[in-house]
């Protein structure tokens, strides 16, 4: 019998059993040595030990990812947040971030908190990304034996990274979330965070799942969180165009922007109206706590799911000088 059992018995129940009496009086104890601890830690103690981890090389590192999304701001004990208007390619980003980690960081697990897309849904994405088979051949299962061909080929490259990889269940509230804090810490993908707020008062719902994402990244969790945006105002009209977006825009936005440590927006910077399947596509970092704001200008190409380095040939394309990769550095890099 433990003294768990005995915290709140009533005198009625009678005493307590010797042993457990003894496991009571000693628990106390230590509460009480808790409660008369100071609350704060000299700095000395903790420069010795951040000194430790600098010598020993042990400090975080950035994820690694593949040439067209490495350097973002997303670590183990950083919340990052990645915003866009619906359809922008947030979650394929968050997709192809989560696969290509998951490559670069060999013993790195994952977890896709996703309450809008299956995991199924998701692989496909996948699918399409690594094989060059067309997302829409995939959906329907309308390939051909070479399409095919490359499919299987696909899924025998994905299958050792699947292992390390899982989705949570049904129906994937906070508290089911919160579960994840007792298991070993990793990426986690969280798609996306309006989805995940209580009923009732948005903002404090946004709240609450802001100051988990933080629990995670206080326990070595790498957090992306992908957050839905604010429509904008254009000549009195309200619209989701992308190009308009500021670090305000992230909705319900002063708890995201307070609790990110790096905060992205996702542009599409393609004329308004164009039908354009590959899309000229600038991955703006708007906040960045530890480092230099550093932005991605890429080439989205929604028949394969996927973000590219690729040459962009529009009429933006004199305005993307200042978001060239060769002004992308890596903050934690060698000069």
């Amino acid at each position: 019998m433990s003294a768990d059992q005995y915290e709140n018995y009533e005198p009625d129940d009678g005493p307590p059993p010797p042993d457990v009496e003894e496991q009571l009086l000693e628990k106390q104890k230590k509460q009480e040595q808790r409660d008369k601890k100071s609350p704060t830690t000299l700095a000395t103690d903790i420069i010795d030990r951040l000194y430790e981890k600098i010598a020993t090389g042990e400090m975080r590192q950035l994820l690694q990812m593949g040439p067209s999304l490495n350097g973002l701001e997303i670590g183990l004990d950083l919340v990052t947040v990645l915003g866009a208007p619906p359809g922008a390619g947030k979650t394929t980003a968050a997709m192809q971030i989560a696969f290509e980690a998951l490559e670069y960081q060999p013993t790195l697990r994952a977890v896709v908190a996703n309450r809008e897309s299956s995991m199924e849904v998701l692989l496909q994405r996948e699918l399409a990304r690594r094989s060059g088979v067309s997302s829409k051949a995939i959906r329907f299962g309308k390939c051909s034996a070479s399409e095919l061909a490359k499919l299987q080929q696909a899924v025998l490259e994905l299958r050792p990274l699947l292992s390390r990889l899982s989705s949570l269940d049904e129906p994937g509230e906070l508290p089911m979330l919160k579960r994840l804090l007792n298991e070993e810490p990793g990426l986690l993908i969280l798609d996306y965070i309006q989805k995940f707020a209580p009923s009732g008062d948005a903002k404090a719902g946004v709240t609450e799942v802001m100051s988990t994402a933080r629990q995670f990244a206080r326990a070595g969790w790498a957090v992306l969180a992908l957050s839905a945006t604010a429509r904008t105002q254009t000549k009195g009209k309200s619209s989701q165009d992308s190009q308009q977006l500021n670090q305000a825009s992230f909705r319900d936005s002063s708890e995201i922007e307070f609790q990110a440590d790096a905060a992205y927006l996702l542009r599409d910077m393609e004329k308004s109206g164009s039908t354009a399947t590959t899309r000229a596509t600038l991955i703006e970092c708007v906040k960045n706590r530890h480092g230099e704001k550093n932005h991605k200008l890429l080439a989205f190409n929604m028949p394969k799911s996927c973000f590219e380095l690729r040459a962009i040939d529009n009429e933006y394309s004199d305005d993307f000088k200042d978001y060239s990769d060769t002004n992308i550095s890596d903050p934690w890099g060698d000069e």
